[in-house]
C-alpha cells in the first residue's frame, strides 16, 4: 500500500480517537454559548384540539406542555445505604406502572457518585454501575437504553435528573476545574447555601460551566433518547452576603432548554423548585417562579408545605382552598405544578406516618386538582395504597376535566369538606373529600345541573340523583372521598 495512503489513514484514526474522547468529556468554550431564549414564553394551553396553539410546531400530547399532564409521574426511592434497583429491574416494572396510570418515569441520580451520597455527581459521563446487572461501562449503558426502549414501547416518557448545584471534592469538576467553583469575597470555595451538607457549590453562571453542562445535557439526550430532564435544586445555591454578583441558574437552564429542544422538540423540563428562593426561608431570595420560563412543570412546594397542612387540620375552607389555587398560587406562563403526597425527600416521605388516616383522601386530592400528580415509589409497598393510586389515577387519566379543566368551589354549608367542580368543555366532574375523623353531612351548590341529574361515583361505584341542585345533601364516611361524573 502507498506510504502516503498509510499516513493518511493513520491521521484519520488518530483524529477519530481524539474526537471520541472530546465527545466523552468536552472541554468548554465560551464562544459555543447558544443564544438565550426570549423571556416571553407561550405555552400550549389546549391539549385536545389538534392545533398548534403556541407556535412550536407541536400539537396535543406531542407537546411537552401537554404530555406532562397526561398521567402521573414517578419519584424513586433513593438508596443511601443499599444498592438501588437496576435499570433492568425497573424495565420489568414499567407495564405495572403503566397500568397504575403512570405516564412519566423519572430516574433520580444515575451518575457515578460517592457511596452513601447518591446525589453529588463524581463524573457526569459515567453511570452508577450499581444500577446495572453487568458492571462494565458499555454494558451498563446498554441496560439504560433497554429501560428507555421499554418505557417508550409502553407509550410513556422518561426523564432523568439534571444535577448542577454542587461539585464535591471527589468529582471530576472539582479536581480539574476548581475555577468553576463558587467563591466568597476572599476567594475561598464555599459550600451550598443554605444546605451546606450538599458540599461545595458550583458557579452555574460561569460561561464555561454553562457550556460544559449544556454538553452533558446534549450527550444524554442524543445517547439515550430521553424525553427531558428533572431539574434538581435549580434555586440559587449561594449566600449573597458572602458571594458577590449574580450566580443563579437562569442562563444555564435557558441554554439546556434550547439544546434539548433542538434534539427532541417534544422534550420537557420539570423543575424541582420553580423559584430561585427557598420556601422555608424566602428572606434571602424572592420566590417568584422564574424557572417557569424554562420548565413546563414545577414542584408545588408552597401547596404541599403550607396550604395542605392547613387543610389537614381543617383550618382552610373549601372556598379558600379553591381561591388559593385560582389566584394565590403563583404560576407564570400558564405552566403547571407537580402535586404529591410523598417524595423521596424526608420531609415529604413521612406523611403516611404523620397522618395515616388522611393518606387515602390526600391521594384523591392530589390526583384531582389542577396539575400533574406524582407517585413516590416508596409508597407502593402497600397493596392497598397501590390499588388506591391505580383507581384515582385511571379515573383522572380518562377525564379531560380532571387533566385540563377549570376548578371552582361547590361546597356551600354543613361540615367542612373540600368539594369542587372540574370542568372542561362539556364534561363536569365533582370531587368531594372528607379529611375529618367523622362521617360528614354537607350541602353542595350544584345549581349548574338540572334537577334529577344522575351522577355516578366512580370511586365507590354508587349512583346519586341530584334531587335538589341548589342544596344537594351529600354524606361521606370519615376519611372518605367521592368522584362524581354524569352518567
Amino acid at each position: 500500500m502507498n506510504k502516503k495512503i498509510l499516513i493518511t489513514i493513520g491521521i484519520i484514526i488518530i483524529a477519530v480517537v481524539l474526537l471520541a474522547g472530546c465527545m466523552q468529556r468536552p472541554e468548554p468554550s465560551p464562544q459555543q454559548l447558544p443564544t438565550k431564549l426570549p423571556v416571553e414564553v407561550i405555552s400550549e394551553t389546549i391539549c385536545t384540539d389538534g392545533i398548534d396553539n403556541d407556535g412550536d410546531g407541536l400539537t396535543d400530547n406531542d407537546d411537552g406542555d401537554c404530555w406532562i399532564r397526561e398521567g402521573a409521574m414517578t419519584d424513586e426511592v433513593l438508596a443511601y445505604d443499599d444498592e438501588p434497583p437496576t435499570f433492568l429491574e425497573y424495565a420489568e416494572k414499567i407495564p405495572e406502572l403503566k397500568a397504575m396510570g403512570v405516564k412519566t418515569f423519572r430516574l433520580c441520580s444515575i451518575h457515578e457518585h460517592v457511596e452513601g451520597k447518591p446525589y453529588p455527581v463524581v463524573d457526569y459521563y459515567k453511570l452508577d454501575t450499581a444500577r446495572c446487572v453487568n458492571k462494565g461501562e458499555e454494558a451498563c449503558k446498554e441496560e439504560l437504553k433497554t429501560l428507555v426502549s421499554v418505557v417508550h414501547e409502553n407509550d410513556m416518557r422518561i426523564v432523568i435528573d439534571f444535577i448542577s448545584s454542587n461539585a464535591i471534592e471527589e468529582s471530576w469538576i472539582y479536581k480539574n476545574h476548581p475555577e468553576w467553583m463558587m467563591r466568597d469575597t476572599e476567594g475561598n470555595i464555599v459550600n451550598c447555601y443554605p444546605s451546606a451538607e450538599w458540599g461545595p457549590a458550583l458557579d452555574r453562571a460561569n460561561p464555561e460551566v454553562i457550556v460544559f453542562l449544556t454538553e452533558v445535557a446534549r450527550y444524554y439526550m442524543r445517547e439515550y433518547d430521553l424525553d427531558g430532564f428533572w431539574v434538581d435544586s435549580p434555586q440559587s445555591n449561594y449566600n449573597p452576603a458572602v458571594v458577590e454578583g449574580n450566580h443563579e441558574a437562569i442562563s444555564l437552564l435557558r441554554s439546556v432548554k434550547a439544546e434539548m429542544k433542538s434534539i427532541n422538540p417534544s422534550a420537557a423540563l420539570i423543575a424541582e423548585v420553580p423559584h430561585r428562593g427557598y420556601v422555608d426561608d424566602p428572606s434571602v431570595y424572592d420566590t417568584t417562579p422564574v424557572f417557569d420560563e424554562m420548565c413546563e412543570c414545577g414542584y408545588g412546594q408552597f401547596f404541599r408545605k403550607f396550604v395542605f397542612p392547613e387543610m389537614i387540620v381543617g383550618e382552610m375552607s373549601s372556598e379558600e382552598f379553591v381561591e388559593w389555587l385560582n389566584e394565590g398560587e403563583e404560576i407564570m406562563y400558564d405552566r403547571k405544578r407537580v402535586r404529591f403526597v410523598c417524595t423521596h425527600d424526608r420531609w415529604a416521605a413521612i406523611f403516611p406516618f404523620q397522618y395515616p388516616n388522611q393518606y387515602k383522601p390526600a391521594i384523591i386530592l392530589m390526583s384531582t386538582v389542577p396539575g400533574a400528580p406524582l407517585v413516590w415509589m416508596g409508597e407502593l409497598g402497600s397493596v392497598a395504597i397501590s390499588d388506591h393510586y391505580e383507581a384515582a389515577l385511571n379515573i383522572r387519566n380518562n377525564s379531560n376535566a380532571l387533566k385540563y379543566g377549570s376548578i371552582s368551589n361547590v361546597w356551600k354549608s354543613g361540615d367542612n369538606i373540600y368539594a369542587y367542580l372540574r370542568e372542561y368543555e362539556n364534561e363536569k366532574v365533582i370531587v368531594a373529600i372528607n379529611l375529618l375523623d367523622k362521617e360528614i353531612t354537607s350541602y353542595l351548590d350544584l345549581s349548574f345541573l338540572p334537577k334529577g341529574t344522575v351522577m355516578y361515583d366512580k370511586l365507590n361505584t354508587e349512583t346519586l340523583i341530584i334531587d335538589d341542585p341548589d342544596n344537594f345533601k351529600i354524606s361521606i364516611p370519615k376519611y372518605g372521598s367521592r368522584i362524581l361524573v354524569m352518567e
